[in-house]
């Protein structure tokens, strides 16, 4: 598995049989990283994991014409990847589980208080543990990848919000101080929330890789 922005190269050898598959969105980002917090870019895969993933490329390239059908293969592959990885490893299969019961707790209470340590508690592991696992598998360690989830939300609501003052954007999304609020959210997308609003900038930053911010004490998180 290579991950966005590596380069690679074959060594000289026999010849290589390969296929590729880019994907992107955040499932299936999330389940490769946590495929990869386990393996590293190298899999060793079983022979019939191999092939049912070639055959998920041939369908791609012969009948993935349409966008639902092209994501659902590609679903499918990622899966399979999972099902070979995680297995073998029962215990790693939890953690995932665990993590997404997480992710899931994360987004259903974005409006209010979610401290590193109420949500170890959440996955039921001491808050040591729980912020190398987290940060393994998502890539941010929990508060940063709170506060960014809290402004991608914030985000949504003043585009889909149009007449929501920015005081009530900043409470829906857990952010207590809106002048705090403005401030990390003018650090991570390069202006501040009421400009964001007017010059209708949604669409170029919703898929904006992660940018770490480093969350202060005027953080609800």
């Amino acid at each position: 598995m290579i991950p966005h922005n590596h380069r690679y190269w074959l060594e000289p050898g026999d010849e290589w049989e390969f296929f590729w598959i880019s994907m992107n969105g955040e499932e299936a980002l999330r389940i490769h990283r946590s495929i990869l917090s386990i393996t590293g870019p190298i899999l060793h895969l079983q022979s019939q994991t191999i092939d049912h993933l070639a055959h998920c490329c041939h369908r791609l390239v012969n009948g993935g014409e349409t966008p639902g059908l092209a994501s659902a293969i590609a679903y499918e592959a990622a899966m399979t990847l999972y099902d070979d990885v995680f297995g073998s490893h029962p215990n790693f299969g939890q953690e995932y589980r665990t993590m997404q019961h997480v992710l899931s707790h994360i987004e259903s209470h974005l409006d209010e208080r979610l401290s590193v340590s109420d949500l170890a508690q959440v996955a039921g592991l001491s808050r040591a543990h729980f912020s190398r696992i987290f940060a393994a598998n998502e890539g941010l360690p929990p508060a940063e990848f709170v506060l960014q989830r809290r402004l991608r939300r914030a985000a949504k609501l003043l585009t889909k919000a149009a007449d929501m003052p920015i005081k009530e954007v900043a409470a829906l999304c857990g952010f207590e101080d809106p002048n705090y609020f403005s401030k990390v959210f003018r650090r991570l997308y390069d202006i501040n929330p009421s400009d964001f609003r007017t010059t209708g900038m949604y669409a170029s930053v919703s898929d904006r890789k992660r940018t770490r911010i480093i969350p202060s004490n005027g953080s609800s998180s």
